[in-house]
């Protein structure tokens, strides 16, 4: 199966785990984020605080990460 089929093929999902970081979430992220809360998500990333960074993802997207 060519890689097109897979991007497109109907019912398949992303994988989704306890520590996901979904990627489709990060970019929805770093579209609507203003710029106060991209640096916030910088320092949190530097910081390495796994509840603070999904508590902003789902505050700026509005998607719970796992």
């Amino acid at each position: 199966m060519r890689l097109k089929q897979y991007i497109i093929m109907p019912g398949l999902d992303e994988a989704a785990y306890p520590g996901n970081i979904g990627f489709e979430e990060m970019v929805e992220f770093y579209k609507v984020a203003s710029k106060s809360e991209i640096k916030e998500m910088e320092k949190v990333i530097k910081k390495g605080d796994w509840n603070k960074f999904k508590e902003l993802v789902t505050k700026v997207t509005g998607k719970d990460l796992k």
